[in-house]
C-alpha cells in the first residue's frame, strides 16, 4: 500500500542563498546550492514587508503630537504674555503664508538679514554707467537700444519663450536705475514696494537685452558679447540687494529675471550655472503654487 507523504516545504529561499542572491530549490534539511558550498541551510531570518512604506505611521505621529505638546507648554510656562488669539488660535502654515501680506518699508530689512542694514549700491552704479559709456561709444541711445532688443526679442525668441506679456515689456522700455540706487549708500529700511517694483523691472530688462545681445537673432541686430556681459552683470547686480524679498516674496518678474539670465549663461557655454540660475526659477515656482 502506498502511503502519500505531504511535507510542508517552506516558500521562500533560505538565509544563505538569500544573502548570496543564488536560486534556492527549498529542498529539506539542505538545500542543493547550501549542500555544495557546505553552508547551513536555515529560516532565521525574518521576511521583509513588501510595498511603499507609510507617510506617517501611528507611533510617530503620536510622538511627534506627544513633543509638540510638550513645546508648547514649556512656551507657556517661560512666557507670562498670551498672544491675541489665545493658545487655540493655531492657524496652518499655508494660512498664514497666504493671509500674510509681504514686509514693505522698515519691515523689510528683517527678510533681507543684513547686520549693518545699509545696502551698498556702488556696483550697480559702475555697471550701469560703464553700460552707458558703452552705448555712447557706439553712438547708440538707450531707450532705442533697448526697445531694438524688445522688438527683436518679440519677433524672434517670444514664439519659443512666452514667458513676458508683450504689454508689461513695452511699458517697461527704460533702462532707468532705481532712483533709490543712484546714492553709495541706501538704508535697506526706506524701500517700498514701488522700489522693489522698479528693481525687478530694471533687473528683467537688463537680462533681456543680455539674451539679445548674446543669440543674435538677425542678420540686423548687433551682437556685443562685451556689452551682453554688461547687461547681464548689472541685472545681478541691481537685483542682489533685494534678492531676499525677490525670492520670499516672488512674482512673475521674479520668475523671467531667471530664465533670462540662464539662457544667457547657456549662450555663454556655463551650463552648470545656467541649470543653477533655472533651478532657483523651478523652486520659485513651486513656491508660488505653478
Amino acid at each position: 500500500m502506498n502511503v502519500l507523504v505531504i511535507t510542508t516545504m517552506p516558500k521562500r529561499a533560505c538565509d544563505a542563498c538569500r544573502k548570496r542572491k543564488v536560486k534556492c530549490d527549498q529542498l529539506s534539511p539542505t538545500c542543493s546550492p547550501c549542500g555544495l558550498a557546505n553552508l547551513l541551510c536555515t529560516y532565521d531570518v525574518p521576511r521583509r514587508k513588501r510595498g511603499p512604506k507609510p507617510r506617517d505611521r501611528p507611533c510617530d505621529v503620536d510622538r511627534s503630537i506627544r513633543v509638540d505638546e510638550g513645546e508648547t507648554e514649556v512656551e507657556n510656562g517661560d512666557s507670562d504674555c498670551q498672544t491675541q488669539g489665545g493658545p487655540n488660535s493655531l492657524s496652518s502654515p499655508l494660512s498664514s503664508f497666504v493671509s500674510s501680506p509681504p514686509p514693505l518699508a522698515h519691515d523689510i530689512h528683517q527678510v533681507v538679514d543684513l547686520e549693518s542694514g545699509i545696502v551698498n549700491t556702488a556696483q550697480p552704479i559702475a555697471y550701469h554707467h560703464e553700460i552707458l559709456s558703452s552705448l555712447a561709444r557706439k553712438k547708440l541711445a538707450p531707450e532705442e537700444s533697448v526697445r531694438q532688443c524688445i522688438n527683436l526679442y518679440l519677433e524672434w525668441v517670444f514664439p519659443l519663450m512666452p514667458i513676458v506679456c508683450e504689454s508689461i515689456l513695452r511699458s517697461q522700455a527704460s533702462l532707468m536705475l532705481p532712483p533709490f540706487m543712484e546714492k553709495p549708500l541706501s538704508p535697506l529700511f526706506t524701500i517700498t514696494a514701488d522700489m522693489i517694483r522698479s528693481v525687478r523691472t530694471y533687473s528683467m530688462t537688463a537680462a533681456l537685452c543680455a539674451l539679445i545681445a548674446h543669440i543674435k537673432p538677425c542678420k540686423n541686430s548687433p551682437r556685443d558679447d562685451t556689452l551682453a556681459a554688461l547687461f547681464l552683470t548689472s541685472s545681478q547686480a541691481t537685483l542682489h540687494p533685494c534678492s531676499a524679498y525677490d525670492i520670499s516674496y516672488p512674482d512673475s518678474t521674479s520668475l523671467s529675471i531667471r530664465i533670462f539670465q540662464s539662457s544667457c549663461y547657456r549662450m555663454m557655454g556655463n551650463a552648470c550655472l545656467s541649470r543653477h540660475v533655472m533651478g532657483e526659477a523651478v523652486r520659485l515656482a513651486q513656491h508660488m503654487r505653478l
